[in-house]
């Protein structure tokens, strides 16, 4: 009788660390392109408690100032937050970064803060990082390091889900939420002094077609939307560009060689 109470308990422990995936979902399922449809926190939570989860991501530079953009090679914290109503018993996240063109793993994380872990998956066939909760968090607030990509990677998502639970032993009752966060490139000044004089466009803002001047070889250009949007366009032999298909808005004009590399980097508006 003994024997069989010791191991109902032991199974009983088991069975919630499993369902409760305290320590990180084994699976990609913060809702980033490439990963299973299907695959989300309500794949094993289902929601009931009303918590109405929310999430948000803030970048710091190392002066704690927030930013909305990137500097190639720059260390940033990035700090997580989950919260909800009806006072959940304790959130999880998990996290990944990639590039709008490859979707490939942009940045390198480090220095993890309470309950946070690095986890590699394989969405897919598609090998990326993750950070995650390595434990069930009572406050809902990680933190880690994020130190951008070497070189201009052009606009950047954080793609990132929270979890609010109630620790019932099951995964009843439990509700997620899915955001992301798209951050764009600021040449540095060394960058710009050597390619920036040599190349530049008009008008700004344009309506129809902007024209580039001081440009050579063979390169690829690309307009960016705000959201994230990548759209490849002709350039003619005069250097003009024909924008008149697009929706007004804010967008960078983005020039790159045979080589990937970014040879200009400029906002523009469409009028």
């Amino acid at each position: 009788m003994i024997h069989n109470t010791i191991k109902a308990i032991l199974l009983s422990g088991l069975l919630f660390l499993l369902l409760s995936n305290s320590t990180g979902v084994p699976q990609a399922v913060s809702k980033a392109p490439g990963e299973a449809n299907h695959n989300s926190c309500r794949t094993c939570h289902s929601p009931g408690n009303n918590y109405n989860p929310e999430i948000q991501l803030i970048l710091l530079n190392a002066d704690s100032n927030a930013v909305s953009h990137y500097i190639p090679g720059q260390v940033y914290t990035a700090r997580v937050t989950v919260s909800g109503d009806n006072s959940p018993r304790g959130f999880g996240f998990q996290m990944t970064c990639l590039d709008s063109i490859t979707l490939s793993d942009q940045g390198v994380w480090s220095n993890f803060g309470a309950r946070v872990k690095q986890i590699n998956l394989n969405p897919l066939g598609n090998s990326r990082r993750y950070v995650t909760q390595s434990a069930t968090s009572p406050s809902g607030i990680f933190t880690m390091r994020w130190t951008a990509p070497q070189q201009d990677a052009g606009p950047v998502t954080f793609y990132y889900t929270g979890l609010a639970v109630n620790l019932n032993r099951t995964t009843t009752g439990d509700d997620n939420v899915f955001d992301s966060r798209t951050i764009y490139p600021i040449m540095s000044s060394s960058q710009d002094n050597i390619e920036k004089p040599q190349i530049s466009f008009s008008p700004n803002p344009a309506s129809d077609q902007i024209i580039i001047k001081g440009l050579e070889g063979h390169n690829r250009v690309m307009i960016i939307s705000a959201s994230g949007s990548v759209y490849t366009h002709q350039l003619h032999e005069d250097g003009v560009i024909d924008i008149s298909s697009l929706e007004s808005g804010f967008y960078f004009l983005r020039i790159v060689d045979t080589h990937s590399k970014t040879k200009y980097n400029q906002g523009f508006i469409k009028i």
